[in-house]
Formats: C-alpha cells, structure tokens, sequence
C-alpha cells in the first residue's frame, strides 16, 4: 500500500489501490459498445475458452474467434449462452439447457472444449450440452483474431444476425493460451481495448427507481426504441446542472429523416419534431430550469394530430402539419445525449445541442430521474448502451468525491472541510477552512481567516506565492474571479478581474492573492442558502513535504444570507390583447407572468393603478360576480378565477403592478381593445362513410372562424334537422356515444362528436346522400342556417352462384363454387358475410360443422370456404328430383331480400374424382401404389380400368401376386381400382441416376360385369403420374488416373490431377468433394505447397486440382504408399507408386506440323511439349532455345506482323507457356520444299527450397527436332490420272513401271 493513503480516502478507492497492488482486480465492465480485440491468426483441432461473466442483459455478445470463413462465436440470448460455429462445413448451433437462465446479476461460468468434431460446453460446472459437428473439416482456423464483448466493425456474412454488445461484467476470458483480460493496456498493431474499464460497475446492478447524472459533455443512455403506434408518452423529472449549460435531453430518430428530440436552450426546454423533408415543428417552454436544487417533471405527448409539451406546471400544445401527422421511429430512443451517428444525424437536421462548437457533444449536464415510457417505468436495467453516466444524483446533497481513475496510477483522495480541526502532529491536514458569509446577490472577499495555512513557510523554503490553490470544482451558485489590479479603495475592478476555472489556464491562485485580498466571491443572486467549491493544494517547488504531495480535495463552504427580491411581472404574450365587444376575457399567467423566487403565491398582491372606469370596462373575481375590483392574488390568477369585463369604449389601459408585501414590482400596462364580431364559415368539407359504419367529424370538416385570436367565444352548433340515415352522437366524459342535437367549436377540436350510419336497408339507386342543418350561434350572436352534407358509400350485395348438384351421392359439402357472394360500394372480406336461413330443404338437411341448422340459423362465407357447410339426403332417392331453401344476406352494415339456393339431385353420377399424388422412392428401390396415391373414385361403385399410354423411362410398372410373391408381370400396360385396392402395383426404380420418372394413362369407367369398349366409357383425358426418385450415396469412387508417380532423387514435386484422379459416378456428388487419406509414406513426406512445414494427412480432390499437394522426395528411389478415397460413405484404398531418379527431361509429344507452302500454322503444346521429374509448377519455368532454325520458314509469335517476318525478326527462345496458349507459328517463305525443320534445347531449373541449398539447384536439357512437312494448295483437290496403261510381265520375271505408263498429278 502507498504511504500516502489516510484514512480521509474514500472506501471505494481504498480497495481498489489494494486490489491493483495484489494484481487481483476482478471484472472488466463493458458498456454495450466496448471491445477487447486481439490480433491474431492460428489453426487447430483442439481448442479451449473460458468464460466468467455477470449481467442483467437478456442478450449480448461475449466471445468471437474470427476467421475469413471459419469462426466460434458466444453470446447470450434471451438469457441462454448459445455458441455459433463453423469449421468450413457448414454452422451448426449448441445452446445452454433452457433451465439456466444467466440474466440474474450472478457469476456464471462458461467452459467450451472442442476435439476434432466433438464440441462440449459445460455451465457453471453442472449443466453439459455437446455437439458433432459434420463434414471433413476439423480445424478451427482464425485468420481476423479475439473479441470480447464486441464485433469491431467486421463485416463478414456470419455476423449478420448477430447480439449487440456486452453490457455487464465479465472476469475471466481464456483461449487456449490467450489471456484477453490479462492487461487492459493498448498495444497498436496487435492489442485494441475500447470503451471498457476495469473494476465491475455499479449501474449493471442499478433499479429503474435510481436516478441517473450525465457527467459530460459526450454522456447518453441508449434505450430500446419508442413505438408511436398512434400515441406516445414520455415522463421524467429533471434537474440540470449548476452551470446552466446547453444539451440534449431526448433524441429519436425514424424512417426517412423522421426525429423527435428534446433540447436545453437557453435555461428552456425546447421540443423539436421533424421529418428529412424540412419540415419542422416546435414547443418552446417559458419555464426557465436551472440547478437550484429542484426536479422539474417533464411530460412529452405524441398525439395524432398533435404535440403537447408539459414542464411543471405549465403546458404548451401546437397542432402537427399533414407531413408530420405520422410519426414513425425506429431508432433506439436516447437519453441525456447522443452517438456518433445520432449526433451526426441531429446536426443534419439543425438541431441546436448537437450543433454547438467547440468540438462537445452536446449532452445534458445534470440527472434524470421516474423515466417513463408509454407510462411503462424504464432506466438503465432497459438500456443498451451507456457512456459517462453515474449511478445516483449529487443534487441537493453534499459533495461526493467521484473521479475517474486509471488501473495503473490511482489518485490518492483526501477532505477537508470547514469544520474546526484540532493542529497536532497526528492530524494530516495542515488547512482550516472558515466558512464565508456573503448577502444574497453580493460578494465577499476569501481572506486569510477563511483559508489559514498551518505551515512554517520559511522553515519549507516556500515563498506565498509558490503554493498555489487549483479550483477542482466550481460553485454552483457563484463564481470565484480574481482581482489583476485591485483599485486604492479595495473595490476590485471588473474590468480588471477574470473569472477563477473559466478557462483550463485560469484555474489557480497563489496564497500570495489571498493575503492581498485579490480572491472575490460572488454570488449569482439565487434563493439557495449554502454553496461550496472544492479545490486541491500544490506548489512549484520541487522539494515538497509529504502531506503536499498526492492530489487531496478540500471543501469550503459558503453560507448565503437571505434578502428579499423584489417582484418581477412581465408579459410573455405582449401587452396588446383583443376580446369582442360587451364580452368578458379570462386572465391567466401566460399574460400575466411574475417573478419571485422567495414569495409563495398567497402572498404576491396584483394591484391595478389606472381609475376605476366601470363604463369602459373592469376586473371581475369569479367569486364575485358584477363587481368591480382592483386587487387580486397570484393564487386567483392561477385557479383562472380573474376577468376583465369588457363594457364601453373601444380602447383600454390597464396599468397593473404586484406587490409581496414589502417590494413592488415594475408597472406593465395592457392595452385591451374590443371588436365588433366578424364571423366565417371556412370548413364545411361534408363527410364520407360506409353504411353502418361510423366517422369521426373534426374541425377540418367543420370550423366557424371569429375574429379574435385565442377564440375566447363561445361557438355552438344547434342541429334545426336531423339526419335521415343515421345519428350524430358525441363522446361522453364516461366514455360512451350518445345522441346529441348541439355541439360546440370546441367539441370538433377535441374529435368527440362523429356520425354513425345506422340504416341497414339496401338503397335501389347510388346517389342517395344524407345530411343534417344547423344554426350557428355566437356567444348570444345567432348566424344563419348551414347544411353539413354527408355521401354515404351504400352497399350493394350480389349473389354470384346458388345452386349445386348432387350425383349418385347421399351428401355433399357447400363449396364456394355453389354458394358465393360478393360485397360491392363496401368492400367485405368473406368474414363479414353472413347467410340468414329463411326457409329450410325438405328433402335433406343442412349441417354446420356437424350442427342441423334451423330456420334463421346463420353462416359465414368464410365458412363455406372452410368445407364447415355440408348439405345431406333425408333418404336415398330413386329418381332425379330437385330441392331448395332460401336465404337472407346480411353484413354489419346492411341486410339483402331474399334469394332461393336450388340443388339438383340425380341418382347416379358418371362424374369421377381422381386422386394422383405421385410417388416418392429411393433411387433402385420399388414401392406399391396405394389407394392415397393413385386412385379413382366414382358413383355407384363402377369400375375403373388405367390404361397406361406412356411407360416410365427409368424403370418399371409390375403387378404381383401376394399369394405367389414369384409371380410378377413386368412392364404392365393395364391396371384397375381393384389391383390398387389390393396392394398389386409395383413400382421399380432401374437404379440410374436420375432425379424423376413418370408415366402417363387414361381412366375407362364401366359397370361391373361390362367390358370397357364402348366410346362413352372412356375418360380420354391423359393424365401424368409424377415420381420422385431420392438419390443415394451407392457409387463406390473409381480410379480414373493410374500411373507411376515420377519426382527428382530428393526432390519435390506437385502432385495433380494428372498424376492422381477419383471419379464418382453418384450425380449428387461433385469429384472435388472426394477426401484422401494416408498414412505413412516411406520415401517422403506429402506436404502443403504454400507452407511445407505443414504436413499433410488428409486433403481432397480440390487441393489436387488447386494444387495444394507437394511431394517431397526422401529415402529410398522405388516405394508405394496407401491412400484411402471417400465420398463420406465408401472408402476404398489405392497404392501410389513412386519412382525417384535422377533429374530428366522427356519428349512428352512432338506430332511435326503440317503447313500448306506460303502459309502459317501454330505450334502448340498438342505438337511439342516435354515432362520433367523436377518441381515445375508453371509452364514458363520450361524454356525452348532454337539452335537450329528451319530453312525455309521463320518461327515467330503471333502477337506480332508475322506475315512480314524474316529471318532477322526471327525468336530464337521461347517458353512451354507460349505453347500452352499457342503464341508461337511458323510461317513457310513460300519456296518449292515441301520438307523443312527445326532444332531446340528444352531446359528446365529445380525450384529453390531450403533442403537445396547445399547442393545448389539442378538443371536438365533435352534436344528435340521438329519436323514440318509442306503441302501445295492442289492436295486438297482429287487426284487427276493423266496415264494409266497395262504391262505384260512373264512368270517369275519383275519389270519396271515408268511415268509412261502410270502418271497422276494433282
């Protein structure tokens, strides 16, 4: 423990310089946006994590392991762990058991283990859940690093759906042998720690009922969003803090610029909704807030139409434009400040706090406390994301030291006070400290006596001006400032003094300005009684004693002493009112606003001053009806209880003063003037609605406007006829409509007056309106009669289908085809239309969902669509007859005349109802078609015969016989219902790979003991039987490449396609797929080409053909070793041979070329190519040197003008890849040679490695000639024999056969 810690020191602070000493701090707070990342990259089969964490959060993200395409991801859902992982072959989720929740504020532990496939996760050292993950794959490669906490800004698919940040605490977080939370301390380019601190903090374990202090400038709380479906409401209370600063109070943002914000300006709340399009509006509050130990309650009210705005007692509204009438928010909902994003998006929209300079954030610099949202009471167990925020509030409490504090170099803390102090050699502090007296409003100088230093300055070798006082925190209701100059007098100078702490550098003065009594407390002038500042002790001088060392904070106090202000009244809304003429106007504290802060309500006296004219006009107290008066209380302001009558002349002064019994205020004079009444009608718009329904009639259907501004008067609307159609009713206080004859202006504001629909006829003719009249009346002013015209949206139904048939059938169900009905003017979905039964079928009954429904029973026509309407035969029927019923429509908002429902029924039915659902099977399996998948339902039991048309592609139709399972009649053509009743169908897959089959027949319905040859019988229609066939892994991987693997005596080479290839013919599976295993290897190593330290004991088909695959050479020159091939369901084994010799290079081919004479042709790798046994992994390591060139031609590349070449232009050199890519041609010059050729060196260099630089690297040459052979343009023709004459030859004898006798030119 350091010396210097006494036991002044906090508690708090004493634990955490003992816990950093002992290196044993447990828990690292993250804040929702915090994150720990480790850069580094690794891959391995086996992995260990750790976890030990503690939070209230329901979700969050704890731990990533990133990799480009692999990764393991922890976090917490809905209170369970849940682990995310993929090792390259596809992700697969392990959760926690669903009875551990983790959301309790308690220590929980996390251990994940992983071995090859196998994943274990183990809670709290009881609950184990496990995992096998699928697929070759078995490392877990990690190329992007360690999170903790957070994500970092990645932007990879997986983490896409993931949790946001951490919030809570966590102690523990091990991986394999990272230690991530071993050291908080950044290192740049391998270690990033943000927004995290050490030590676990209390708001984690904060309530909803705390109150919450915003400490800086850049402090927010980010809670989930505000839904504002239709209404929203937002409560706290408030308190700011001392210095009266400008800050963000509310911030939510929507859909399309969309905003809702709550601003400090100024000392006043200003409310701000806006949308991206510029359109605005606000609420200005004329209560000024500051931090004088109060809580203002702020309530914020979203309505449809409207904003209202209530702080205290006084509560602003303002209507919303039609742009901003839907509010829709989506962002989260911020409190006390903003992000970066929000910050930027609130400057965009030219928000005041977010737009201030000075590079702040622009946050609300005090507490908040009883937040509410949609009345639902929320805080920080609710938020998301916090910065700079404290638990708690120091309003109106005394001081609370609380300093951040950095892990490696805590402060040490000490107080001092004003209360007395014994000076012993025990006691460390050397300060007393007498507290300041100073009137309310007035300053006082800080003297020696309030500030006495116990110290020996000549024995410290201190001079008075080298120990020095740092204000740490300012006054709240004052200021310090410093006199440069003080005048002769002793008066300081304004002009000549600054304020101590308004700026960094101006936060200091010497004990020298105290003896001189340059130090000047003043006060701001508020009611509070007590204020204080904390400041800390330093000197200059290097040599300092103990007790001067370290950073201790010292209190002094302030007492204020009480003087009575005198009233201030003023007038928010001018001094120029207008009221109708012979009217009385209500006084209210918007007009009349006064000032006291040290005086209730009972005690300020209003006073009129002018005469008391009672024929011009006069005051008038509710109470007191007719009588003028000329004193009032502010109480009786406040309750609305005081008039001006209005009596006389048109113009008015009224002079008021107010008084708190012993100071007057200032004199304001309200000029009142009276108007004649002027009256318009400016909305009668009528109304639209649906029969039946109602419609809310607002002030934009219906406004009488007047000419004075605050519509004082009284306007009502006295209904002279009623509607014909329907009724006007309005809203009751209990919440219910009633009818009503009259209404008032203020009635439609408030939308409690509507029009209900209540005719439930059909009209005949469309344009039939409804309307009702009115007379308008004024005060005691009557105007004229007004008609308020309504279009009612009539509904009309219409009976689209009614009637069905039955065919050899004893029931059947009601279907839409049979029943429908369709709304027209009103659109109704089939919920809200309803058959009313008028009469009921005699010859059968009608069920509802297995109920006989009885005359004016009712059904929906969802209910017929839902098959729940069944109509059924009393008796069987023998020959054809008809039945009916009729029936009534009706809806909520109208009923239909009758209509009549006919059912033909008939005995018999030829109709047939097919079902064909098709098959599914197994690739070479058989299935029997059953009556659920093939089969033909008819009347009267006839019978069914499938004729088959088109037989399957991919196999078989069989029928066989189950008392003789040999039996069996391959590739049937015909089949009945009663072969599929008995199970006799068969049908066999020929095991190819193919994905569908089918077949297609024809139905033929006769009677029994009737052959089906007649025309009438047969269903000519062709119908297709569908088959599924689901492949299956039955292919066994074939060797397609088998040869002897060649490579250079201890050397390497890549080993390809052409050197080892599977095929596998199953048609759901690629070849690269195919996984190669081995095992011990003789005379090498297979390794990885990019890193061949990397040993490799299992690759697929892929990194052959990629070219991941090196062998290397060691030991003995002829061998084999096992290779086993799988596809994931066979494995076979193979023997690669390998043959080790001495670095070579061979003729792989040389065709010659064939060139017309005159023309080109190109030489390509298909004409000359050469292998070697060395490591060439690129064709341009082989070079082709030309050291005898053809006689009558020139090689060239076709690049260039090689019609042009000559032997000068001639390339001399070139590459296996120009051959690959068929650069290289040889053009003929033209000559009669019809022979040419040419020489080359093929050379080829060993690849460098590490194990070659001893011996150096090795080269082979080969010399290939190539031919050329020249054809003449007339070869392509036929032959032409110019002589063809016999020969005589005697027996055994031989002869000649010349040009003479046999010639042929072409």
């Amino acid at each position: 423990m350091k010396a210097g810690l006494r036991m002044g020191s906090f508690v708090a602070d004493f634990f955490l310089l003992l816990l950093v000493s002992t290196g044993q701090v447990h828990g690292v707070s993250f804040y929702g946006d915090g994150y720990i990342h480790l850069r580094t990259v690794e891959a391995s089969v086996q992995t260990l994590l750790r976890v030990r964490f503690r939070t209230s959060s329901q979700a969050g993200l704890l731990f990533l392991a990133a990799g480009h395409r692999d990764f393991l991801l922890l976090e917490l859902i809905s209170g369970r762990l849940q682990v995310r992982l993929d090792l390259g072959s596809g992700e697969r989720l392990l959760p926690s058991e669903k009875s551990i929740h983790l959301s309790d504020l308690g220590w929980h532990s996390m251990e994940l283990t992983h071995d090859r496939h196998n994943f274990t996760m183990t809670v709290d050292q009881k609950s184990h859940t496990g995992l096998h993950m699928p697929g070759p794959d078995l490392e877990l490669s990690v190329e992007d690093g360690l999170f903790v906490g957070g994500a970092a800004g990645l932007s990879h698919p997986y983490l896409l759906n993931i949790s946001s940040g951490f919030r809570g605490c966590v102690d523990e977080v091990v991986f394999n042998e990272h230690n991530l939370l071993s050291s908080l301390r950044p290192y740049s380019g391998y270690k990033s720690v943000h927004e995290v601190s050490l030590g676990c903090n209390l708001q984690f374990s904060a309530t909803e009922e705390d109150p919450v202090s915003f400490f800086s400038s850049k402090a927010f709380i980010s809670l989930p969003p505000w839904e504002v479906p239709q209404e929203g409401a937002f409560e706290c209370e408030l308190h700011p803090s001392a210095r009266e600063e400008d800050g963000m109070v509310l911030y939510s943002s929507g859909y399309q610029g969309w905003f809702v914000a709550i601003e400090i300006t100024d000392g006043h709340l200003v409310v701000t909704i806006g949308n991206g399009e510029g359109s605005k509006t606000e609420l200005r509050s004329l209560t000024h807030v500051h931090g004088n130990h109060t809580w203002y309650p702020i309530q914020l009210h979203l309505l449809p139409h409207s904003v209202q705005l209530k702080v205290d007692k006084e509560v602003i509204k303002a209507n919303l434009s039609l742009e901003l009438q839907v509010i829709q928010l989506k962002g989260p909902l911020f409190l006390g400040g903003l992000d970066e994003e929000a910050r930027e998006e609130a400057r965009q929209a030219g928000l005041l706090s977010a737009s201030s300079g000075g590079g702040g954030g622009g946050s609300f610099k005090g507490c908040l406390r009883e937040i509410r949202v949609n009345t639902q009471r929320t805080g920080l167990p609710h938020a998301a994301v916090t910065k700079d925020i404290a638990v708690g509030c120091r309003a109106g409490q005394a001081i609370e030291m609380v300093t951040s504090t950095s892990p490696t170099d805590p402060p040490e803390f000490d107080i001092t006070t004003t209360k007395p102090i014994s000076n012993n050699k025990k006691n460390p502090n050397f300060l007393s400290l007498r507290k300041l007296e100073v009137a309310e409003g007035g300053r006082a100088p800080l003297e020696p006596k309030h500030i006495k230093v116990n110290l020996n300055f000549r024995k410290l070798g201190i001079h008075p001006s080298q120990l020095m006082f740092r204000i740490e925190e300012q006054p709240v209701h004052g200021q310090l400032r410093l006199d440069l100059s003080p005048d002769p007098d002793g008066t300081p100078d304004e002009g000549q003094s600054i304020t101590i702490g308004a700026e960094e550098k101006d936060r200091t003065f010497s004990m020298l300005d105290l003896w001189q009594g340059r130090v000047m407390y003043v006060h701001s002038g508020s009611e509070d009684q007590n204020d204080f500042f904390v400041f800390s002790v330093y000197s200059s001088k290097k040599e300092l004693p103990v007790f001067l060392k370290g950073k201790r904070l010292h209190r002094f106090d302030v007492g204020i002493t009480p003087v009575n202000d005198a009233p201030v009244l003023s007038l928010p809304e001018g001094n120029l009112f207008t009221l109708l003429e012979k009217s009385k106007w209500q006084l209210t504290t918007d007009v009349l606003r006064v000032s006291d802060p040290d005086s209730n309500p009972a005690e300020l006296v209003f006073s009129s001053l002018g005469d008391l004219n009672t024929e011009a006009g006069y005051l008038e107290h509710e109470d007191y009806p007719d009588r003028a008066i000329n004193l009032f209380s502010l109480n009786d302001l406040e309750e609305g209880k005081i008039s001006f009558v209005h009596t006389g002349v048109p113009t008015i002064r009224l002079p008021l003063r107010v008084s708190d019994g012993q100071k007057s205020s200032n004199t304001v004079v309200l000029r009142i003037m009276a108007v004649a009444l002027e009256h318009n009608l400016v909305n009668n718009t009528g109304l639209e609605v649906n029969q039946g329904e109602a419609s809310i009639i607002t002030a934009n259907h219906l406004a009488v406007q007047v000419n004075v501004a605050d519509q004082t008067v009284d306007i009502r609307y006295d209904v002279t006829e009623s509607p014909r159609y329907g009724e006007l009713q309005r809203l009751h206080s209990s919440g219910d409509w009633k009818v009503t004859t009259s209404f008032s202006q203020k009635l439609l504001e408030k939308e409690r007056l509507r029009y209900l629909s209540t005719y439930h006829g059909l009209q005949t003719q469309n344009n039939i309106t409804d309307q009702f009249k009115f007379d308008v009346t004024i005060g005691s002013l009557a105007a004229e009669e007004v008609v308020f015209p309504i279009v009612v949206r009539w509904i009309h139904f219409k009976v689209t289908r009614s009637k069905m048939e039955l065919n050899g059938v004893q029931s059947a169900f009601v279907t839409p085809e049979n029943l429908h009905v369709v709304s027209k003017g009103v659109r109704l979905n089939e919920s809200h239309l309803y058959f009313r039964l008028l009469t009921v079928p005699k010859k059968g009954r009608l069920f509802f969902d297995g109920k006989v429904l009885q005359k004016n029973s009712t059904f929906s026509q969802k209910n017929i669509t839902d098959g729940l309407v069944k109509y059924e035969l009393l008796n069987r029927l023998l020959d054809d007859t008809r039945d009916t019923f009729s029936f009534q429509v009706f809806s909520t908002h109208a009923d239909s005349t009758s209509y009549y429902f006919r059912i033909n029924i008939k005995t018999e039915s030829t109709a047939v109802a097919v079902v064909n659902e098709g098959l599914s099977i197994l690739e070479g399996g058989s299935k029997v078609i059953t009556k659920d998948i093939l089969f033909t339902h008819t009347a009267s039991n006839r019978e069914v015969q499938y004729n088959i048309t088109g037989r399957p592609a991919h196999g078989q139709i069989r029928r066989i016989n189950l008392s003789n399972s040999t039996s069996i009649d391959d590739n049937i053509v015909i089949f009945t219902n009663q072969d599929i009743m008995e199970e006799r169908i068969m049908y066999v897959h020929d095991d190819s790979e193919t994905r569908q089959d089918s077949f297609s027949f024809q139905i033929m319905v006769y009677k029994p003991h009737r052959h089906p040859s007649t025309k009438d019988d047969r269903n000519t229609a062709e119908r297709t039987f569908n088959i599924s066939v689901q492949l299956v892994n039955d292919q066994r991987p074939v060797r397609v490449v088998n040869k002897v693997f060649h490579v250079a005596r201890d050397g390497q080479r890549l080993v390809t396609l052409s050197d080892l290839r599977y095929s596998d013919d199953d048609s759901d599976f690629e070849d690269n797929w195919l996984v190669y295993t081995r095992r011990g290897i003789p005379m090498g190593e297979l390794v990885l080409a990019s890193e061949p330290s990397h040993k490799l004991y299992e690759f697929t088909q892929r990194d052959l053909d990629q070219k991941k695959v090196l062998f290397v050479h060691r030991g003995v020159s002829l061998g084999r070793f096992v290779l086993f091939v799988s596809d994931g369901k066979h494995y076979v084994s193979t023997l690669l041979e390998v043959m080790a010799q001495d670095p070579y290079l061979q003729v792989e081919n040389n065709t010659g070329l064939l060139v017309q004479r005159g023309g080109m042709a190109t030489l390509t790798s298909v004409d000359l190519s050469v292998f070697s046994n060395l490591d060439i992994r690129e064709p341009q390591e082989l070079t082709f040197e030309v050291f005898l060139p053809p006689k009558h031609g020139v090689l060239c590349f076709n690049d260039g003008d090689c019609d042009t070449a000559k032997d000068a232009d001639a390339i001399s050199i070139f590459t296996q890849r120009d051959l690959v890519a068929g650069r290289l041609v040889y053009h003929h010059d033209g000559s009669h040679e019809l022979s040419d050729g040419f020489n080359v060196t093929a050379r080829a260099k060993e690849k460098s490695t590490e194990g070659q630089l001893g011996r150096g690297r090795r080269e082979v040459h080969l010399d290939v000639g190539v031919s050329v052979k020249i054809y003449l343009e007339s070869h392509q023709r036929q032959p032409t024999v110019i002589c063809n004459r016999p020969v005589v030859v005697a027996e055994g004898q031989n002869i000649s056969i010349s040009r003479e006798r046999l010639e042929a030119s072409q």
